[in-house]
């Protein structure tokens, strides 16, 4: 999931499946800003003027990476 990243990196993701009691969309796009282990993560999900919609820690088993989109 997480291989060639280098620390301070940040990559996009999105969910795998929809997550309405967070207000996520499938396919919701959301930063990863902090990664704990090997299985999981927190994401920032945010709206398309920049807005946080939602921040949590997420597993990596729900989510995709975008390629090549390093922030």
């Amino acid at each position: 999931f997480l291989g060639g990243l280098n620390n301070g990196d940040l990559l996009c993701c999105r969910t795998k499946k929809k997550y309405p009691e967070h207000g996520l969309v499938q396919g919701q796009i959301g930063t990863i800003v902090e990664i704990y282990n090997d299985k999981v993560c927190e994401i920032e999900f945010y709206d398309s003027n920049g807005f946080t919609l939602y921040l949590d820690t997420f597993s990596f088993d729900i989510l995709e990476t975008l390629k090549e989109q390093l922030i």
